[in-house]
């Protein structure tokens, strides 16, 4: 029987638990709480954090809750650390990615970028959306770290006829991005219907982990996606020299 090693989410998790059993967590919220009014309303750890993960709440408020934990974050390691825990389930969808990298390694990276990204978030300027833009800019830095990876391997076998297989890259579809929220606009697509239409059929993102991000049930935004398709279909399709589409 083959024994599975243990990951970095495996001794996150350990973490996790050794931090809410010696309460350090709820201790550094109280300091948290002191300096942002915009944790006020959270007694406890558990509760900031199922606000974060419920797919129900209103997004703006799981946007200032981040907000406030990350400016945090910039200083202060157990914010970070508190911002990680909630992005675990979206980095473990990272890590099924099919590369070429030893698990472990590609795993470790993942859970670096994401601490860069959560330390380094710009809080001033990109207000909304948070948790949707901490997944997606995890996600082009390791786009990044596979196609450099790819171009590191062209290099060493410059003269195998094995090829590595190429990293889908977020540049590729900049161009087809701009044409499909450009066609959402002219077809009145709810900016947001034409951000999941993008994300999911442009940037590689499953229907599932758009809705998570987006805090919706999956039919409920597979509905919106397909409604919002439909429009923009009709927009580009050609229409006849004697007016029938």
């Amino acid at each position: 029987m083959t024994t599975r090693t243990d990951t970095i989410f495996d001794h996150l998790d350990r973490e996790w638990d050794q931090l809410l059993a010696r309460g350090e967590l709820d201790e550094a919220l109280e300091r948290w709480r002191a300096r942002d009014d915009r944790l006020q309303q959270f007694s406890s750890v558990g509760a900031l954090l199922a606000l974060l993960t419920d797919r129900e709440a209103e997004p703006q408020w799981q946007s200032d809750a981040l907000l406030a934990l990350l400016s945090a974050a910039r200083t202060d390691r157990l914010a970070a650390r508190l911002v990680l825990q909630r992005f675990i389930p979206p980095l473990k969808l990272i890590a099924c990615w099919r590369q070429p990298l030893p698990q472990a390694d590609w795993i470790a990276q993942i859970v670096s970028a994401a601490f860069e990204v959560i330390v380094t978030y710009p809080v001033e300027h990109r207000r909304v959306r948070v948790a949707a833009n901490i997944v997606w800019d995890v996600r082009k830095r390791m786009y990044a770290a596979l196609a450099e990876h790819r171009r590191w391997q062209a290099e060493l076998l410059v003269d195998d006829r094995e090829v590595v297989e190429a990293a889908p890259d977020p540049a590729d579809s900049v161009i087809a991005s701009q044409l499909l929220r450009w066609a959402g606009r002219r077809s009145r697509v709810a900016p947001d219907v034409a951000d999941v239409i993008v994300l999911t059929r442009l940037a590689g993102y499953s229907l599932e982990e758009a809705a998570t991000i987006a805090g919706v049930p999956s039919a409920r935004l597979r509905q919106r996606r397909w409604r919002g398709e439909q429009r923009i279909r009709a927009l580009l399709a050609p229409t006849c020299p004697d007016g029938r589409g």
